[in-house]
């Protein structure tokens, strides 16, 4: 389990990406649904309004994107 600063460090890059690049919003809502509320992909595209494949690619971008963020530090 992560300890306070390390979720809210992780909480700040999330928000910060989506603050620094507005265009990319839908990326980190998707990551947020999978990984933070746990929900499946399925569960993702019935409440996004898309297909399950479009969720998958999306989270796809999203851990790209997420990974050179992370990378490059704050």
């Amino acid at each position: 389990m992560m300890g306070a600063e390390s979720v809210e460090y992780h909480r700040a890059t999330v928000l910060g990406r989506v603050d620094d690049h507005p265009g990319r919003a839908m990326e980190y809502y998707v990551v947020v649904m999978r990984h933070v509320a746990g929900l499946r992909e399925a569960d993702i595209a019935e409440a996004l309004g898309m297909s399950r494949s479009t969720v998958s690619s999306t989270l796809r971008s999203a851990h790209d994107h997420l990974g050179h963020a992370i990378e490059e530090g704050p």
